[in-house]
């Protein structure tokens, strides 16, 4: 079987900011935000026409807001369901559509606001139970410098961005079920706690809010208690209460004590955390990381380009979660110390769930991981997943013994895999029907092959390949 070789490979899926779990560069790039370029609202598309059928009556707006929710919490599997619907010969259009509405709701600057509001009549509207978020969400970027509330005011320093939200929100906050901001200027203690004293002021007319979406990338890394000070100090004392809130999401937090503070504080209410592998680095406390997330279905852990610590695979390996779906990727197995990550790791930690986990999702390059013998001799982790019926990985990995012979071994009720690839030619037609013959529950292998991204010339769309068990016949 044809590998793909790693050098090409310039990048592992990793999260947008504007569509959190649609991976980069494999699926289209949005386009640039701009609110004034874009047609007067509503939107005369589908979507526009679909939204609006909430209005009808309560099941309409039940399956749109369903609908919209599985949007949010996960794009990237929104959008390969509609690349693989055989009746929408236009699927790139929907993304259109979509993404237009997407950046109706890019609030940063008080003109962005000032536009909303002039072009939905917000100034004039009488139904108190108005909802100007069609996709009931909100993405926005928060400037962290330019005001301390804790001298006076939160407006004593004018902060027109700030307050062009905050109104917003205040009036109409109760329809929004996805907030994703990005705090901006964080690179002192002080100045990212001006940002979570304001975060958490908007997010406290949020009442109905279900998934939550914070990066901070430019946190300057200082030692000591310091900002460690800072942070717990303000959201002790003023984390709100979100109580319909089940999706975290601190992929892009580089304030990791900021990310243990709302896990403390949400943890028995979280279905789906994603975070980066940081995050468990920084916890020293096993026992306290055990009994947080005691309902946590949904775990990913993303490292996006940085390498994956041993540690992390460790501490997986010991929380009791009842995940259904894991998720670990990374481009290089190795850690910033150059430690590599050992086989029997990576297998330790996918088989803590083997009870409850349904899905699987591993893009590691595991030919970079240090082949130990107790892979061949540790029965433990070659039980076979009673529920496990999905995995995803690279289609390099088929390649790697070790690896492949635990999945033919320990995943025998898979009834699908799917493969990530930037080509799909006869070889791995064929090595995909041999499949079959060795995992029988095994219904179906799928490709998806993108542009080679390190081929500036290849700029074929994503495409799909299914190979399905042939049918038998008597």
């Amino acid at each position: 079987m044809t590998a793909i070789p790693s050098a090409k490979r310039s990048g592992n899926p990793t999260c947008l900011f504007f569509l959190p779990s649609l991976p980069c560069p494999f699926f289209p790039t949005p386009p640039t935000p701009s609110f004034f370029s874009r047609p007067p609202l509503p939107l005369k598309t589908v979507i526009g026409i679909s939204i609006s059928g909430r209005r009808i009556n309560k099941d309409s707006k039940n399956v749109v807001d369903n609908t919209l929710a599985k949007v949010w919490n996960c794009s990237e599997e929104t959008y390969k369901t509609q690349l693989e619907n055989p009746r929408r010969q236009h699927w790139d259009e929907l993304i259109r559509e979509i993404d237009e509405i997407h950046f109706k709701y890019f609030l940063y600057l008080s003109e962005d606001m000032e536009e909303l509001r002039s072009r939905l009549d917000l100034d004039n509207q009488t139904d108190p139970e108005y909802n100007p978020f069609l996709l009931r969400s909100i993405r926005t970027i928060s400037c962290c410098a330019g005001c301390d509330p804790p001298t006076g005011s939160m407006f004593d320093v004018v902060d027109e961005d700030y307050r062009a939200l905050h109104a917003l929100v205040s009036e109409y906050g109760k329809h929004v079920w996805s907030f994703n901001v990005h705090l901006l200027n964080a690179w002192k203690p002080q100045f990212l706690r001006q940002g979570i004293v304001k975060l958490f002021t908007q997010l406290m007319h949020l009442p109905n809010l279900k998934t939550l979406v914070i990066s901070i990338r430019d946190v300057d890394p200082l030692g000591g208690t310091t900002l460690s000070d800072f942070v717990e100090g303000c959201t002790q004392l003023l984390v709100p209460k979100l109580e319909k809130l089940v999706h975290l999401n601190v992929v892009e937090i580089k304030a990791d004590i900021l990310a243990t503070e709302l896990i403390r504080h949400y943890k028995n209410q979280l279905t789906t955390f994603k975070c980066h592998g940081r995050w468990f680095e920084t916890g020293d406390c096993m026992h306290e990381l055990k009994s947080l997330l005691p309902n946590l279905t949904k775990l990913v852990v993303d490292n996006g380009d940085d390498g994956l610590c041993p540690c992390v695979l460790y501490k997986v390996a010991q929380v009791n979660w009842p995940l259904e779906v894991l998720k670990i990727s990374s481009t290089g197995l190795l850690s910033l110390e150059g430690e590599a990550v050992e086989a029997v790791e990576v297998l330790r930690a996918v088989c803590n769930f083997r009870e409850t986990l349904i899905e699987l999702v591993l893009f590691l390059d595991m030919i970079d991981c240090e082949r130990s013998d107790i892979c061949d001799t540790n029965n433990c982790i070659f039980q076979v997943f009673p529920k496990l019926n999905k995995l995803t990985t690279w289609w390099e990995n088929t390649d790697v013994d070790w690896f492949w012979n635990w999945v033919q071994s320990a995943c025998k009720q898979l009834h699908e895999i799917e493969f990530w690839s930037y080509q799909f030619t006869n070889i791995e037609r064929e090595a995909a029907k041999a499949m079959f013959g060795k995992m029988s529950k095994l219904q179906k292998v799928v490709f998806w092959y993108f542009p080679d991204p390190g081929n500036e010339n290849d700029q074929r769309p994503a495409q799909k390949a299914t190979v399905s068990r042939p049918s038998t016949t008597y």
